[in-house]
């Protein structure tokens, strides 16, 4: 299994401090998107991918 730390994500010029702890322990692709399951149970809600695409463009600083 895999998993990715996310210490803190940089969207839309707002960090969102994310909990050392928290890690994501699976990646589901549903066909439209993309779900993510945290390693403190959330699971809720599913990405789309051009919503995803268009995270990866925007340069972020951290």
């Amino acid at each position: 299994m895999s998993v990715f730390a996310m210490p803190g994500i940089s969207v839309a010029g707002l960090t969102v401090k994310v909990d050392e702890r928290i890690r994501v322990v699976e990646l589901n692709a549903q066909g439209y998107g993309l779900q993510l399951i945290l390693s403190d149970g959330h699971e809720r809600g599913i990405y789309p991918w051009p919503y995803l695409a268009q995270l990866g463009l925007e340069t972020t600083t951290v």
